[in-house]
């Protein structure tokens, strides 16, 4: 594409140098650029986009302020790098998202499970489905590409592959939307059909600083990424739930789910074993009884979210549906059974709690509960 005619879905201030050139991609990393690439010199927390642009043989660098360039390279001043890093890697790759019905899924613990279930009852509908998350991004549970190192992918890695899930004839894309990812901008360019909220709770201080801007972030996927007349998945039980729904666009149909007597989708009762959740449900008046087969209350929840999302997206999923799914890896997962031994992905004080006491009120009285927990360190 042209960069004159790339500069039609670009927000923009001013240029300097040829419109003329051909470009092919777009990147943030100077390390990947080539001379048909525009290079986003973006200002971050350690490094200065715009100290590797000067040296760079590239065909445009787009900057958010004064940057040097070599002779010969077009230079396109914006408000801001990052949106614009999301507008010229979406119209690069032909807007891929809106061929999606699309479901992005924000919150402190529960994403990629909500992922994992709605990529398995969309499968089990016979409807191709794409996901983008923590373990992995995948078609039809098919590895599609190596992951970036993030959850939320950068703009100029993730819509790549959402092009490539369109080419190959996906209908669906469920994809886990963090709050670090939103406030980068790395989904500008996609609007999502509906978005769903889990939970929030302690996590990512380090990046935001204060749990108010942490929660923030979350909202941003409201905000200002939902399609007009989408639909909003949110925990009723949160304490999170109105400061959610007071940001929601009027034409935003909302859906809520959680053990309060005015949910949608609503946890009547429910009992754990190691084997899973035996719950009774109530969905638009209608009482269903299902035998989840992961572990915990927490999931219970997470089940009635990809539920309910799905049901959104108008793909018809009987709850029955539910006892059928199988466990996701790493997720209080079962290593051994002679004595059982769980391995789980909990790294927050929440996802901590919430696993040792599924464990503890699904095992005989007796028995000794022993924790081993790792700190990775760098985070808070």
């Amino acid at each position: 594409m042209q960069l004159k005619h790339l500069l039609r879905y670009l927000d923009y201030t001013s240029t300097q140098g040829s419109l003329l050139k051909e470009i092919l991609d777009v990147s943030h990393d100077s390390r990947q650029v080539q001379d048909h690439s525009i290079f986003v010199a973006i200002r971050g927390a350690k490094a200065d986009g715009r100290m590797f642009a000067k040296s760079l043989n590239v065909a445009a660098v787009v900057a958010d302020a004064p940057t040097e360039v070599l002779p010969g390279v077009t230079t396109v001043m914006v408000p801001c790098a990052r949106k614009a890093l999301g507008q010229i890697a979406a119209a690069l790759n032909d807007f891929p998202s809106k061929s999606l019905s699309s479901v992005g899924i924000t919150g402190t613990n529960g994403k990629t499970t909500c992922c994992w279930i709605i990529e398995q009852l969309s499968l089990q509908q016979q409807h191709s489905i794409g996901t983008i998350g923590t373990i992995g991004h995948r078609l039809n549970g098919t590895k599609l590409a190596e992951q970036d190192g993030h959850t939320t992918p950068e703009a100029s890695f993730l819509q790549p592959v959402l092009k490539s899930m369109v080419q190959n004839r996906c209908e669906l894309l469920a994809m886990e939307v963090s709050s670090i990812g939103l406030s980068l901008l790395r989904t500008q360019g996609i609007l999502f059909d509906v978005a769903c909220f889990t939970n929030l709770s302690r996590d990512h201080i380090n990046f935001h600083g204060s749990m108010e801007a942490y929660g923030q972030a979350k909202s941003l996927l409201f905000s200002k990424y939902l399609k007009e007349n989408a639909t909003a998945v949110v925990n009723i039980d949160d304490p999170f739930f109105t400061r959610i729904v007071s940001v929601l666009p009027k034409q935003t149909k909302l859906i809520s789910y959680g053990s309060h007597s005015s949910a949608d989708y609503r946890i009547v009762n429910h009992s754990n074993t190691l084997d899973g959740v035996n719950a009774t449900i109530e969905i638009h008046n209608k009482t269903h009884k299902i035998q989840l087969p992961l572990l915990g209350t927490h999931n219970l929840y997470n089940a009635l979210c990809a539920l309910a999302a799905l049901h959104a997206m108008g793909i018809q999923i009987a709850p029955e549906q539910l006892n059928t799914l199988k466990p996701i890896s790493g997720r209080l997962e079962l290593a051994t059974e002679s004595h059982p031994i769980f391995v789980d992905y909990a790294h927050t004080p929440d996802a901590l709690e919430h696993a040792l006491q599924t464990l503890r009120v699904s095992s005989d009285d007796t028995q000794e509960l022993w924790v081993i927990f790792g700190c990775g360190g760098d985070r808070d």
